[in-house]
This record gives structure tokens, sequence and C-alpha cells, in this order.
């Protein structure tokens, strides 16, 4: 099964009048691909999370690790930015999310080398949990608005799977949709470029951050509007496809 196709239509909501001709589209970051929704948040907050980003990692690393990672990090950037990625570049087409891995797969790496393949899933974790907060409603609509829409579920699916039909024009995903009713949506990833392109640099473990930040990210919008996000396994564990389900509470 493909990637439902849905009309535009208009949204119902009772609560303002002045969104009643608000259209699906209209939501914040409809369409916008996995990766490049990370990129649409505003300066200052990016720059909020990057200093709760470092003060995690001096706490978890201590002081003197914490400068040594800068260098370290530069010295991977330069190796894994060596790497032939032709591979990848055959199904990828966003040079900017390349980019962004080699930089993410270069810090994970760095921050392994000073201390172990464990611990720094553990920092990552601790990381995530600190930062995703801090972003997350630069990335999602307003749970405000979505709340005030009739048949609010469907409206959720629609901008989910809007993000879905971008990335894999990009190259970023590819999904294969199984399950699409009035209160539940699943698809399976059978191939992601976040796997893809870290396993092609070598650090393949390095896409831990990644999953877990969708463990942490997906819930904190998702909680908002009554609908439950379920995985089960992820390619990056070793599964053949990455399951992700959504489920209607109310």
């Amino acid at each position: 099964m493909g990637i439902p196709s849905y009309p535009p239509k208009l949204t119902n909501i009772n609560a303002n009048e002045d969104l009643v001709c608000m259209r699906v589209e209209d939501l914040k970051n409809y369409g916008t691909n996995m990766h490049d929704l990370a990129e649409r948040v505003p300066k200052e907050k990016t720059k909020k999370a990057e200093k709760m980003l470092f003060s995690v990692i001096i706490k978890e690393m201590g002081l003197w690790k914490a400068l040594k990672l800068r260098s370290i990090i530069r010295r991977k950037t330069k190796e894994l930015s060596k790497i032939n990625l032709d591979r990848i570049r055959t199904f990828c087409t966003n040079e900017d999310f390349i980019q962004a891995k080699i930089n993410d797969a270069a810090t994970f790496a760095a921050i392994q080398e000073l201390t172990s393949p464990e611990e720094a899933k553990q920092i990552y974790m601790k990381i995530m949990n600190k930062v995703i907060p801090i972003v997350n409603s630069s990335m999602y609509p307003d749970p405000s608005i979505i709340n005030n829409l009739e048949n609010k579920f469907d409206i959720v699916k629609q901008f989910i799977l809007s993000i879905m039909e971008t990335d894999m024009k990009d190259g970023l995903h590819i999904i294969e949709v199984v399950e699409d009713t009035p209160d539940a949506l699943q698809f399976n990833v059978t191939k992601c470029a976040w796997y893809e392109t870290k396993k092609e640099l070598g650090v393949p473990e390095a896409t831990f951050q990644d999953c877990y930040a969708d463990e942490v990210s997906l819930p904190g919008m998702l909680d908002k509007v009554d609908v439950k996000f379920i995985r089960t396994q992820t390619i990056a564990n070793g599964a053949k496809f990455c399951d992700f389900r959504f489920e209607c509470t109310k």
C-alpha cells in the first residue's frame, strides 16, 4: 500500500471563527521533510539548545573532556568527509542532510572515543531529553490548533504523511503504509538515509541518537493531541524495517 492521497479540504474549527477556512496544508511545516523540520527552528532556540547540549556534556564528561571534545570532533569530521558517499547520493538528493549526518556521526564518534559506546548512548539520551523540549514546538503545529479540529486524528495523519511524502521525494525514507483506518495509521520504513549514511561512514551506532530523538520528539507533540506513538523495532537495531504506528486515544 502506497502513501494515501488525501483530497485537499477545508478544516472545520469550532473554537475560533478566524480559523474556519484554514486548510490542512496551512499547518506549520506541513510537507517539510524530517531533516528540514529541525533546520526551521529559530536561531534563538537553536542557541539555547546548543548551550543546553554543552552543559549536559560538561556535566556528564567533565570540563577537561568537554574541552578536548572540540578538537576530536574536528578531526573526526575531516576523516569522515573524505569517505566516498556516492552510494548514498544515488538515492538521497539532499546535500544539506548528508553534511549534517557527517557532522552528527563525527560528534557521536568523538564522544564515544572519550567514553565508551554505552556511555555515549547514555549521554545522548540525556542530551535529547533536555534539548528536544526546547525545539519541539518550533517543529510541529500548535497542539491548541489541532485540538480545535473536528476529526483531528485524520488531520494528524495527513500532516505525518505529508512529511513522509517529502522524505520519499528527497530519498530520506522509503515507506510502506500497512494500515490506515479512522483510529490508526501504521507505516513501515524499509529504507532510512539516517542509518544508511552513518553505516557508510563506518559509524552505524551513531544512528542511535536519531532513533532516540523520535522517541522523545514524536510523543512530545502527539501526546498533546491524543495520539499515541508506538515503535517496536528499528533498522538500526537489526530489524528489516522500522514500524511507525500512530493510534487515536480519544
